[in-house]
């Protein structure tokens, strides 16, 4: 895994070292790893007159074990912290012990695969490795798909069920998130089974992507759109 933030501005720069330091104040942290953006070097700086957008900082925060990883969760100090500390980019952190991280790296999950070849090592206790990914048997390829299928599609479920009450009470915008939630989760559950990954992007267009994965869901996705929803919607 890397180690340098070479490619970040100074002001990034100093910016981590002093989160890394605030973090390890507050948190028994075994590994510190920054992904996302800035690891890849894609983040994103946009200020206009009526808006901004800048990319957060994406941290992993690795414990020893299961226990440690809930009770930093529970805390919530380290938040209060980083909410109350304007001199440092906002930070989005997840927690998760080493033994989870592992786990999910052996078995190819694609999130801590992408972690482990671009993410950016800020702290290293020196007493945990971090793992390779490994080749599956059938069966455990069988039981990962099986458990990412039924993560994403019962997501979309509940999208979908929600956007149903909304365009009931006809909140047809909030109605319109939901579904775009609903569809981008319905895509990932059918690129994850077929593909065993799925792409960063939030672009409904990415079901391109599933129009390559097997010869039965052609018809679902029909180049021809346009023809086909005046057929459903004239029916």
């Amino acid at each position: 895994m890397k180690s340098t933030l070479a490619h970040l501005p100074k002001t990034k720069q100093d910016q981590l070292k002093a989160l890394t330091q605030i973090i390890l104040d507050k948190v028994p942290a075994e590994m510190i790893i920054l992904f996302g953006s800035y690891a890849r070097g894609d983040w994103v700086e946009d200020y206009q007159e009526k808006y901004e957008y800048v990319s957060d900082f994406d941290i992993l925060i690795v414990t020893k074990d299961k226990n440690a990883a809930k009770q930093v969760k529970k805390s919530r100090e380290l938040d209060k912290e980083l909410m109350a500390n304007e001199a440092i980019t906002r930070t989005s952190i997840i927690y998760h012990s080493i033994g989870f991280v592992n786990d999910k790296i052996e078995r190819n999950y694609y999130f801590f695969v992408d972690i482990l070849k671009e993410g950016i090592l800020l702290y290293d206790s020196g007493k945990f490795t971090l793992s390779e990914p490994k080749n599956l048997n059938v069966a455990q390829r069988v039981e990962k798909s099986t458990e990412e299928f039924e993560h994403w599609f019962e997501g979309a479920c509940q999208f979908l069920e929600t956007a149903y009450i909304q365009i009931e009470k006809t909140w047809y915008k909030i109605a319109a998130f939901q579904l775009h939630q609903a569809t981008e989760r319905y895509y990932a559950a059918i690129l994850l089974v077929f593909t065993d990954y799925k792409p960063r992007i939030h672009d409904i267009d990415s079901r391109k992507s599933g129009r390559k994965t097997e010869h039965q869901l052609r018809d679902s996705f029909s180049k021809n759109d346009s023809r086909r929803r005046a057929t459903i919607y004239s029916s």
